[in-house]
């Protein structure tokens, strides 16, 4: 998935939160394994305090960003705003 993506390599912390913050100037999605989705959405909150355009992406379970492929990411359907208990990008309001 690079260039458009970066591992956190374990489960996200503020300071990776406020490093990212300050590297960025893109909207940033967090998607991690479709076992630790609320620790996405958490992060991505955490990201919104720091004033970058976050949203979570909930991934099947199982499923890691690495085993999806780039067309999981990038097709219309998956950035959808869903409100059902579909995996899907739940943005941070």
């Amino acid at each position: 998935l690079w260039p458009n993506a970066v591992a956190l390599l374990g489960k996200p912390s503020g300071e990776q939160a406020e490093r990212i913050a300050t590297l960025t100037e893109r909207p940033v999605v967090v998607a991690l394994d479709g076992d630790a989705w609320e620790a996405g959405w958490s992060f991505a909150h955490q990201l919104k305090l720091y004033g970058v355009d976050a949203a979570s992406l909930r991934l099947p379970p199982g499923e890691d960003p690495g085993t999806l492929g780039l067309d999981f990411f990038i097709s219309d359907e998956t950035m959808e705003d869903e409100t059902d208990e579909d995996f899907r990008i739940r943005r941070n309001h």
